[in-house]
């Protein structure tokens, strides 16, 4: 069961918002495809847990954490009875 579904990344939303108005630059472009193919496969990975996993298995997707300056992002966190999974998904 999904507890915390992943929200889009807000650099990828922004990009979405300019590409029918800005040229991007070959940079621009690649860095949007990127943003927009983790995005897409985090996404997967989180149909895959819900469809697979029994109900009673709590998932939290896209849990962002800072330590002092560093500010990082967990994928997935899986809490079944007795054990924590975390998951850093790349495509």
């Amino acid at each position: 069961m999904i507890k915390k579904i992943g929200q889009k990344p807000y650099g990828l939303s922004i990009f979405e918002a300019l590409q029918a108005r800005v040229n991007f630059t070959q940079q621009e472009t690649n860095y949007f495809h990127q943003l927009q193919v983790g995005y897409d496969g985090e996404k997967r990975w989180e149909q895959l847990l819900e469809k697979e996993l029994p109900d009673h298995f709590i998932i939290l997707s896209d849990i962002r954490l800072e330590l002092g300056t560093t500010t990082f992002q967990i994928d997935s966190i899986l809490l079944t009875g007795d054990t924590l999974y975390l998951f850093d998904v790349k495509n």
